[in-house]
């Protein structure tokens, strides 16, 4: 994961600075990290520090492609505290990522398309200020993992990944994430693409494909999509579970 990015000058001369963690984090893991920031030329009634995880959400608009940041969760540093002028300090913090939140790597390497960040907010008595976004890195559980591998292993090629606008069936998310494969091999003479989305949780996991699908998921062709639950913690006949829906599908389109 790369991290520790930015220096956001605030009021009166304040400034921080976030440095997270370099180890991996996972949907439902504890993101580590400490944020430092020091007083300006006069003392500030600070009501205090949170991070925003925030994504880029990609929609239409007459036809144009725009892309907006969205925050997805906030969690707190710090509450109310006195900030004397030209004082320093440091403060480590530790927040759960939340099970729904997307993910931004494949194989070990990150998804086309997708951008993940933390902006740091200073909440001073007579403004807020949010620092820029800054890279954040989000694994795929192991559940997660072993669908994209088993879609993989079927001959499938992963091409993209994008966040779309709405909330679906079962989420608690303002969005959701699509992974799309190229379908390659005797899928290429049935249809082209292959999208993925999954709404994670503690105890399950739910799996969506979607073939050639022209609507979105907030409003889906029932004939183009299929949804199935899986346990997260376990990755046994993963496999069998992703070819055998996979195959349901095709079917129900007639392909």
């Amino acid at each position: 994961m790369v991290f520790d990015k930015f220096k956001q000058a605030f009021g009166a001369g304040v400034s921080i600075d976030t440095v997270l963690s370099p180890e991996g984090v996972k949907p439902g893991e504890t993101l580590k990290g400490e944020v430092h920031f020091s007083g300006g030329d006069v003392e500030q009634n600070v009501n205090g520090i949170n991070l925003a995880y925030t994504a880029v959400v990609t929609s239409e608009d007459d036809g144009k492609e725009k892309s907006d940041e969205v925050d997805f969760f906030t969690a707190g540093v710090t509450g109310p505290f006195d900030m004397d002028a030209g004082s320093e300090h440091t403060v480590e913090f530790e927040s759960q990522v939340p099970w729904e939140a997307p993910i931004s790597t494949i194989a070990g390497r990150p998804m086309a398309g997708m951008k993940l960040g933390i902006a740091t907010e200073l909440d001073l008595k007579f403004a807020l200020d949010k620092g820029d976004m800054d890279e954040l890195s989000i694994d795929p559980l192991p559940i997660q993992e072993a669908v994209m591998e088993a879609i993989e292993e079927l001959g499938f090629i992963y091409q993209e990944s994008d966040l779309e606008p709405g909330t679906i069936e079962g989420s608690h998310m303002a969005f959701y994430q699509e992974i799309i494969f190229w379908a390659n091999g005797d899928y290429a003479e049935k249809f082209r693409r292959l999208e993925l989305t999954f709404v994670a949780g503690r105890e399950e996991t739910d799996v969506i494909l979607q073939i050639d699908n022209s609507s979105d998921l907030v409003n889906p062709d029932h004939n183009s999509f299929i949804r199935f639950t899986l346990p997260t913690d376990d990755t046994e006949g993963v496999a069998d579970a992703v070819a055998e829906n996979l195959e349901s599908l095709v079917q129900r389109k007639n392909l």
